[in-house]
């Protein structure tokens, strides 16, 4: 009996184990100094998404300048954890992020995952964001895409389009594209694309 309590236990540890996910969070900010940085997200370890409950990042030293650990239980097949930043200076008020929440992913083997973040640094990696947002009215199961004429959004190919993430207030769906740094000029077309899934849109 008493080597059968110690397996129980044992088993439940590691189930524990596979049903946590430690965050680990790094970032760059140009609004360093007097200000103070904030992680919120949905889950409820970052706050349930109130960001009076938010998490305050620690300095710390290399090339990014804050860090902070959190342990949350880790999103389950279908559901999506988001998170976003913001900083508060001692005088004034927040300052949040000028780009869509940020999607945590993960696979089922993962226990820990490292975020590598900036905040309002202009093009420090190179890159072009481009925040898309739209408030569309979607039938229960339907998903939203968009596609358009470069690479990146699938290059009118439905199928290689990029799927959006409901913001889960009043019917918002946003995602971001990445693009990288050119001289030249380029004009970007682009369409919403509301389906059950690609082979069923309209």
């Amino acid at each position: 009996m008493k080597n059968h309590c110690i397996n129980f236990f044992s088993s439940l540890s590691f189930l524990e184990n596979k049903m946590s996910l430690t965050l680990n969070f790094h970032l760059k900010s140009s609004r360093n100094g007097s200000c103070q940085p904030y992680v919120y997200g949905s889950a409820p370890e970052l706050g349930g998404g109130d960001i009076t409950k938010a998490i305050p990042l620690q300095s710390v030293t290399g090339p990014y300048f804050f860090a902070t650990s959190i342990q949350i239980t880790k999103p389950t097949n279908g559901e999506f954890s988001w998170y976003s930043y913001f900083v508060k200076p001692k005088l004034g008020s927040e300052v949040f992020e000028q780009v869509s929440k940020r999607f945590i992913t993960t696979t089922d083997s993962s226990t820990e995952l490292d975020l590598y973040d900036t905040f309002d640094i202009n093009n420090s990696i190179g890159e072009l964001i481009l925040h898309f947002r739209i408030r569309c009215f979607t039938q229960y199961g339907q998903e939203l895409y968009i596609c358009g004429n470069i690479p990146e959004l699938g290059n009118w190919d439905i199928n290689k389009s990029k799927q959006m993430y409901f913001e889960n207030n009043l019917d918002y769906w946003s995602c971001i594209v990445r693009l990288p740094l050119t001289t030249s000029t380029q004009q970007i077309e682009y369409k919403y694309i509301r389906a059950y899934d690609k082979n069923n849109a309209e």
